[in-house]
């Protein structure tokens, strides 16, 4: 029998009662190649080996990212008939928030070595852009894609030039559904 590191399946963004522009990112998003093996992220699950190795994690933001980032290297098992499906945020400004976020772990994963074989930053753009290109009702959205993620950029290389006390974790409650009673 085949063994992998870890699994993840199929991630699905609802895109109920979003507005406009978080629509048309998550059109160019969803043509980012990370999507290509599966999200490793929201849900996932590794192998007891894996688990035994990599805990007690380290503290950092992109917790997610640098278990799928360990787990790479013993294969990770795509079961898109595994799907799961969570919420896009509501409003821009929390989808701003939560790709900042997301982008100053992963560039905090880069300092500290954890490398991925998937391509990121300014490539992943790169392959977004090749993919849409051909797609013209999809242009908009990878335009979209584009300006958050370097608005993104730009918001966190200004945060270097700020005190450290100023940088905090940004989460974003209106991607996350009510529980039920």
């Amino acid at each position: 029998a085949e063994t992998h590191a870890g699994a993840c399946g199929r991630m699905e963004v609802s895109l109920d009662g979003v507005p406009f522009w978080v629509r048309q990112f998550y059109a160019g998003w969803v043509l980012n190649p990370y999507q290509d093996a599966g999200k490793f992220g929201g849900l996932f699950g590794v192998s007891a080996s894996t688990a035994q190795a990599l805990f007690p994690l380290p503290k950092l933001t992109a917790d997610d990212e640098y278990i799928a980032r360990f787990a790479e290297d013993g294969g990770i098992a795509y079961r898109p008939e595994c799907a799961f499906t969570v919420q896009a945020p509501r409003k821009l400004a929390d989808l701003i928030r939560i790709r900042r976020r997301s982008y100053r772990g992963t560039k905090a994963l880069a300092v500290r070595g954890a490398q991925t074989q998937r391509p990121t930053g300014l490539r992943a753009i790169a392959m977004v852009v090749k993919r849409g290109a051909a797609q013209p009702k999809l242009w908009l959205g990878v335009l979209t894609y584009i300006a958050v993620s370097l608005w993104v950029r730009v918001l966190v290389a200004l945060e270097r030039t700020q005190p450290s006390s100023t940088i905090r974790w940004e989460r974003d409650a209106s991607s996350r559904l009510p529980k039920e009673i």
